[in-house]
């Protein structure tokens, strides 16, 4: 499965219009539950490259087999999206 233009398109106005990524992940999943957003520091990605980099919220493709996630910039070859959130950002911790 590859993220199409609209599917990136939607998540880039959730990181814009939401309130938390928690939020993003909920509207994201109940519009796409076959396509997997999971929330993960912004330290444990310190290393990536961001696809989409809103307001201190970054969004990453993923590409999963099952156990191992690998990223990567290519929506064609990405199956889930993994969105961080800088601390300074984050009003609950």
């Amino acid at each position: 499965m590859a993220l199409t233009g609209d599917q990136i398109n939607i998540i880039t106005e959730l990181i814009r219009k939401e309130s938390s990524l928690p939020e993003v992940a909920a509207k994201w999943q109940s519009c796409y539950p076959d396509v997997r957003a999971i929330r993960v520091s912004d330290l444990e990605m310190r290393y990536e490259r961001p696809v989409i980099e809103l307001a201190g919220r970054r969004v990453y493709f993923g590409a999963s087999t099952g156990v191992c996630i690998s990223i990567t910039s290519e929506p064609s070859h990405a199956n889930m999206l993994i969105l961080t959130e800088n601390w300074a950002s984050n009003e609950d911790g």
